[in-house]
Parts: structure tokens; C-alpha cells; sequence
């Protein structure tokens, strides 16, 4: 009976000793699963606090918050010609830097244009404040024939711009109200022309120095016919409907 004994005893050392090393193989997983799921779940706070703090940056936006420490830079952007002209534009564009409650947020915007004459070096802006809102601006140019060639010209320039927070969320955005404006090619006689605009639809030159603006106010379209020799308006009819 002894060596029988002594076997199952044998038997009974192996199975402990499997036991054992499932025991210790499972540790080994269970803690490695551990630090994998602490390194996943500190990844994961690092990327939330990274993007909830990061550095947030806006296009076509001015702060106008009475009490927010503001920071303003500006440049010009790059020259563009205007033709039929001697003259070339150039954007004037800021940056904003802010604190937004814990983290900081920049906003670039075109305030004014820089008006070049390429001959004699003359300039001059546009607006006397840096204080609005430019959101486009369309060179009106066509094609004429001269001594049986073909030439551009140009009859005005249109600008969209926001002159105030209509919306009183103490920004100057896209969510304003709009202003239509007008200036002759070399950036002069700046006049406005429309105002409380939602949207500005298109607009279409016609060939006898007319230009059509349709535009949206209220829920309402709105055609506009304007002489481009005085920016004047000819005439302004509201659009039908469907009923």
C-alpha cells in the first residue's frame, strides 16, 4: 500500500504545483489588465483636459464684452489687384486673445482695407474705424472692348460688413445683422447702401452700370436695383412668395 500512497502523493505535488502556476498566470493577467486599464483611463483624462484647455480658435468674430481683458494684434494680409485700376488691396485683419472660463480662445477678423495706388505709392483706408465687422468683398469687374481689344473693368466694390452685436451676445459674428456697402474701384466714396440684412442672397452686374442685390430680411426676400455711378437706389422690391 506504501508505493501507492507515495504515488497518489506524487500525483496530489503535481497538481498543486499546476494549481500554483494557474494561480500566478491569472495574477500575472489580472494585474496586467489592471495597469493597461489605469494607462488607458489616464490617456483618456490627458486627452479630455487637453481638449477642454487647448487653445480655441474662431474665424470672423469680434469681442465686445465690456469687462473681458482683450488682446489685439493685427497685420495685413496679402495684395490684391483690382482691375482696370492702378490700385491692389490688402485686408486688415486682428487677432483677439481672451480667457474663456478656464481656457483661452483667439479670434481673427477683417476689421478694414488698406487701399494702394501701385504708381505713386498713395494709400488710404477704407473705413476711419477698425471697429466693424468686413465678412466679404466682391470686386465688380467685366469685360469691355476698347479699340478692338478686350479690357477689364472694374464699376465698384461691395462689402458685406457687422457694425454692432444685434444679437447681444457681446460678439460681432454671423449671427448679426448686416450692412451692404459700396466704394468706388480705388477704395473712395464708401457708401452704405442696405441695412438690418439677414442674408445676402447674390448679386448680379448688369451691362448699363446697374447692379441687382437680392438679399434676405426677416423672413422676406428683396431685389435692389443700384446706380453705380452714385450708389443710389433706383429701386427695391420684395420678392413673392408661394403660397
Amino acid at each position: 500500500m506504501l508505493p501507492h500512497k507515495k504515488k497518489h502523493q506524487i500525483i496530489n505535488m503535481e497538481e498543486d504545483k499546476a494549481f500554483k502556476w494557474v494561480w500566478r498566470f491569472n495574477a500575472v493577467v489580472i494585474f496586467s489588465t489592471g495597469i493597461l486599464a489605469i494607462v488607458v483611463l489616464l490617456i483618456g483624462i490627458f486627452y479630455i483636459v487637453r481638449n477642454v484647455t487647448r487653445d480655441r480658435q474662431i474665424s470672423g468674430s469680434i469681442n465686445v464684452e465690456e469687462n473681458s481683458e482683450i488682446e489685439e494684434q493685427w497685420q495685413l494680409g496679402g495684395l490684391q489687384t483690382i482691375p482696370g485700376t492702378t490700385y491692389v488691396l490688402a485686408p486688415l485683419y486682428f487677432d483677439q486673445q481672451y480667457d474663456q472660463s478656464f481656457y483661452e480662445k483667439t479670434a481673427d477678423s477683417i476689421r478694414n482695407y488698406l487701399f494702394v495706388n501701385s504708381q505713386t505709392t498713395l494709400e488710404h483706408w477704407l473705413l476711419d474705424t477698425n471697429d466693424y465687422l468686413v465678412t466679404s468683398i466682391d470686386i465688380l469687374s467685366s469685360e469691355e472692348v476698347e479699340n478692338g481689344l478686350e479690357k477689364q473693368k472694374t464699376s465698384g466694390i461691395l462689402y458685406q460688413l457687422i457694425k454692432a452685436d444685434t444679437s447681444e451676445d457681446n460678439r460681432i459674428d454671423y449671427q448679426d445683422l448686416k450692412t451692404l456697402a459700396l466704394s468706388q474701384p480705388d477704395g473712395k466714396g464708401y457708401t452704405e447702401v442696405v441695412e438690418d440684412v439677414d442674408t445676402l442672397i447674390g448679386h448680379y452686374l448688369n451691362p448699363d452700370g446697374t447692379l441687382l442685390v437680392i438679399y434676405q430680411k426677416e423672413e422676406t426676400g428683396y431685389s435692389v436695383s443700384i446706380d453705380l455711378s452714385n450708389f443710389t437706389v433706383v429701386e427695391e422690391t420684395e420678392l413673392s412668395t408661394v403660397e
